[in-house]
């Protein structure tokens, strides 16, 4: 892994030739979430967010360090605020935690039921009434407040759990599940790389709600000149369309559009 790590650090540094560097070098982790993050065949960090991190560094001539973390031990270094800035992430929920950070918003992602195509499920109240249909999800992950609801009134039988999203996929083409919840850039990802992209249908839920994710800074882990410097590019990254092409070339430009954020600027 570390000379993955240099190459990333020299990429990013070599963007932002000819601009007054940040105070210091950030080390911005990433787990495997999809498209907006993973690594590629070549052991490299790729994605959406990671192809943001190298236009912030462009823009403003900050330099970071791209390196590969643990789901697990990344949730747990940000409840004790070690990381500068992490993105996707979704707004701080607490008083505590919204003092501590600053959050811009990029994408509203709604969660979708991702289904197989031969079970031919005409929408999401059909799949719930089928009585031999198993729905997988990942040990505890938030699937939002109409899944939460729902989902445990179904007999315990047709719910299953597994440990991560790359399990509850390959269950899922090998038919030992019906169904399973998730946003694009994830179920995307996945069904891609396993070459089954045709293989599910994807109905809307009932419910409106769509997350808000976005980037988190964290005050306490940041010279206060560098949190302004790169919460006025994420912002313009966003509102000039910078960030609607990077998701595009992932997701194509219909669903970029349909996500990209529209509202307040930033969350303080």
């Amino acid at each position: 892994m570390r000379p993955a790590w240099l190459c990333v650090l020299l990429w990013l540094t070599c963007s932002g030739v000819g601009l007054a560097a940040c105070r210091q070098d950030y080390r911005v982790p990433y787990i495997t979430l999809g498209y907006a993050s993973y690594t590629d065949e070549q052991g490299q960090p790729a994605g959406y967010f990671i192809d943001l991190y190298r236009e912030l560094s462009h823009r403003t001539g900050c330099r970071f360090v791209i390196v590969p973390m643990p789901a697990q031990r990344l949730r747990a270094t940000m409840v004790v605020n070690r990381i500068p800035l992490f993105g996707p992430a979704a707004a701080p929920a607490t008083g505590e935690a919204r003092a501590l950070r600053r959050f811009v918003p990029l994408t509203r992602e709604p969660m979708e039921l991702v289904v197989r195509k031969d079970l031919a499920v005409r929408n999401v109240a059909d799949a719930m009434s089928r009585p031999g249909l198993v729905f997988g999800t990942i040990r505890g992950a938030s699937y939002g407040e109409w899944v939460e609801q729902n989902l445990p009134r179904l007999p315990v039988a047709q719910r299953e759990e597994s440990v991560d999203a790359e399990t509850v996929y390959r269950k899922l083409v090998a038919g030992r599940i019906g169904a399973t919840f998730g946003n694009a850039y994830v179920y995307r990802w996945h069904l891609d790389r396993m070459q089954e992209p045709d293989s599910v249908s994807v109905l809307p839920l009932p419910e409106r709600h769509r997350t808000v994710v976005g980037m988190v800074f964290n005050h306490d882990g940041m010279a206060p000149e560098d949190l302004e410097r790169l919460l006025r590019a994420v912002v313009a990254i966003r509102d000039d369309g910078s960030f609607r092409r990077m998701v595009a070339r992932y997701l194509g430009d219909d669903l970029a559009r349909d996500r990209l954020y529209q509202g307040s600027t930033s969350h303080p």
